[in-house]
């Protein structure tokens, strides 16, 4: 049953197709900064830049990459058993996006935990080893197609299965552009087999105008968990 009200309380908000807000960079974009909201950060292993061959190909990676992710309880929030949705950001990182979805979902009696998968891995430009890395601007964003998103949601799903307030069969994920790429995704079980925990799964996804338009093997064969795809019919950027 609670399960189910998580599910539907996460689908009723999202019905009212609240919008998203659009910023306009007149001079270019914004320098590379470190977001810096409120909350408490909680850092975690993942997995560092590597291409997309060995994110579609290995089950495992010796190295790993310390990333972080924002957590943020709803005020009334009790102390066991809170339902929480993973936010994971656009390729730009954290933005007033995801600032408006702590917000909102926050304000439903949601917790939510805002993933930066950028800031850690921003020095990627650098390696001279691995000049594929230099796709994609500052982050290398085109190295991995927001496919290495998917790792960092199920890393990100196994710290807050184990949080102490936290319910670990009501965990959502949400994102947005590159980070609906890795919502959409990380609920392929070809990936989870690869990647996942065993045991662990997201409640219900919510891919926001996440980039699908390529086709990996057995892609079709995916868990159980509701998604809900929100994408603009006439986006040329990311095509429905």
């Amino acid at each position: 049953m609670k399960t189910r009200i998580f599910i539907l309380a996460f689908a009723f908000l999202l019905i009212f197709n609240f919008a998203t807000p659009t910023v306009v960079f007149s001079k270019g974009p914004p320098p590379v900064t470190q977001w810096k909201g409120e909350g408490t950060k909680i850092k975690f292993e993942s997995i560092p830049m590597i291409t997309l061959q060995k994110i579609l190909n290995r089950g495992s990676y010796a190295e790993t990459q310390t990333i972080s992710g924002t957590l943020n309880f709803p005020a009334s929030a009790a102390d066991k058993n809170v339902p929480v949705v993973i936010l994971l950001s656009g390729s730009s990182g954290i933005s007033d996006s995801q600032e408006y979805w702590i917000k909102t979902l926050n304000n439903i009696g949601l917790a939510t935990f805002t993933v930066d998968s950028n800031w850690a891995r921003r020095k990627c430009r650098s390696d001279k080893k691995n000049k594929s890395f230099y796709v994609g601007g500052p982050f290398c964003n085109g190295t991995h197609k927001g496919m290495l998103r998917i790792v960092d949601a199920y890393r990100a799903l196994e710290l807050l299965s184990k949080h102490p307030r936290i319910d670990p069969k009501r965990i959502g994920c949400l994102g947005t552009s590159l980070g609906g790429v890795g919502c959409l995704y990380q609920s392929v079980k070809r990936f989870q087999k690869m990647w996942a925990t065993p045991g662990i799964e997201f409640a219900a996804s919510v891919p926001m105008y996440p980039v699908c338009n390529f086709k990996w093997i057995e892609d079709d064969v995916m868990s159980d968990e509701p998604i809900r795809i929100h994408i603009g019919e006439l986006d040329q950027y990311g095509s429905a």
